[in-house]
């Protein structure tokens, strides 16, 4: 099998673009560790940490807006997007083995089994039973259309098996994709719900860009189905897409909303979403707005900023974000 190539991790150049690059940021200071780097405990009582994104393949990612992009907070349930790559990259590798050497034996359709674990997943969830089995897709489809941590967790488990941990498994792929600043302990983000917790998923609005450029540009077109659903139908139930209000709409100049992932965090609502205008590819993180309705207001103030550097810069903007040199890297945070 090929050696998988690693995505383009998103360099730290800003566009400054006829001046629209004077972006409003909040006056509060940003909390810092003695090292310079913003500390994760404090990220809570700040302001939401957004990117945005210019993320066409074959030119170097690089910032359109952005504030606090690199404080560390807790991802929630945007740790899904981790797992839904696991699946997807587990699913291309099944596809080069036997059917006795799959982890996923009939793709989507495999049927898998659902732990004591899985089924006690609170917060939200699809309602699966332990000991039952459910179909990869529908499980998939739930994790991304309502959050399901249920389903999060059992998918997980199915890639994991009985030998590896949720750690092993997404930190190697977090140091493998770029994400230097990002840890995962659970399939789910289930995490923000036991405020003792020993370990804690950690990430920044950068990194979680760059996993979802890298999960819809490498798998977007082979698993349309579950990556960006309108919906998820379990058990006699149909629930709708917690996004729905912003999926397939269009963002101006940045194009039309592709895929969409949201979610609740203890520091506030979280949102990332990719947008192509059938040229460029654009993705908008935002982490740690205070509300739902903070989250939505917050979220198109952004993207009208962003789309309006665009407008002006138009092609200009590949160019000025080409890097003059090797991009300086960043200290890991993961556990060695």
């Amino acid at each position: 099998m090929e050696e998988r190539s690693k995505p383009g991790t998103i360099s730290r150049r800003f566009l400054t673009v006829a001046g629209l690059s004077s972006f409003l940021v909040p006056p509060e200071a940003e909390a810092h560790d003695r090292s310079g780097r913003p500390l994760a405990s404090h990220a809570a009582a700040l302001p939401a940490s957004y990117i945005v994104v210019d993320a066409t393949p074959g030119l170097p990612p690089a910032e359109i807006v952005s504030y606090q992009q690199d404080l560390q907070r807790r991802p929630a349930s945007l740790t899904k997007l981790m797992t839904a790559w696991l699946l997807c990259q587990t699913l291309a590798e099944d596809a080069e083995k036997t059917p006795s050497e799959r982890v996923f034996p009939k793709g989507l359709d495999t049927l898998i089994p659902i732990s004591k674990d899985a089924a006690a997943a609170s917060g939200s969830h699809l309602g699966v039973r332990a000991g039952t089995r459910v179909s990869a897709q529908t499980l998939a489809t739930g994790m991304m259309t309502i959050s399901a941590n249920d389903a999060a967790t059992a998918i997980g488990e199915a890639i994991a098996g009985p030998d590896r941990t949720a750690a092993d498994l997404m930190n190697a792929e977090a140091r493998r994709l770029g994400m230097l600043s990002s840890r995962f302990f659970d399939y789910s983000g289930q995490d923000i719900l036991l405020p003792n917790a020993p370990q804690t998923n950690l990430s920044t609005a950068r990194d979680i860009a760059t996993l979802a450029a890298a999960l819809y540009h490498t798998y977007g077109e082979k698993f349309p189905g579950f990556l960006h659903p309108a919906k998820v139908k379990f058990a006699g139930q149909v629930h709708e897409n917690i996004e729905k209000d912003v999926l397939g709409t269009r963002k101006g100049d940045l194009g039309q909303v592709v895929m969409a992932k949201g979610g609740i965090n203890v520091g506030g609502h979280d949102t990332a979403v990719v947008m192509s205008n059938g040229q460029k590819t654009y993705v908008m993180v935002m982490m740690g707005a205070r509300d739902t309705p903070s989250l939505k207001s917050e979220r198109e103030r952004v993207l009208e900023k962003a789309g309006a550097i665009v407008k002006v810069a138009g092609s200009r903007i590949g160019d000025a974000a080409k890097p003059t040199g090797a991009p300086k890297p960043r200290p890991s945070l993961l556990p060695k």
